[in-house]
């Protein structure tokens, strides 16, 4: 099931900004929708990150990365999961992780 190695790819999701919600509001609702979605299928094997995390700032970001194998990743990559959230948010397809 698993690649190599269970981090080795990921897909970031990119909040699409909106003069009308507040991005908080915005990565709130997107890591709502993931946390229940992951709840249901009972996935384990998924890390989340924020890259641009701030402490200075009080703030993660405008982005999202779910980490894990290829396969453990490839039902994500559709988007499905997303539901009304997808308005708002720019998914990458499934991308290995750099070497560096």
């Amino acid at each position: 099931m698993a690649t190599s190695h269970p981090l080795s790819h990921y897909i970031e999701l990119h909040l699409r900004l909106d003069p009308e919600v507040a991005p908080t509001h915005l990565l709130a609702a997107l890591y709502t929708r993931l946390h229940r979605a992951l709840a249901a299928q009972g996935t384990t094997s998924i890390a989340v990150s924020f890259p641009d995390y701030s402490a200075e700032r009080h703030t993660l970001g405008e982005r999202l990365r779910l980490h894990g194998s290829e396969a453990d990743l490839q039902p994500w990559a559709t988007g499905e999961w997303l539901g009304s959230v997808r308005d708002h948010v720019n998914a990458t397809p499934l991308l290995p992780v750099p070497a560096d």
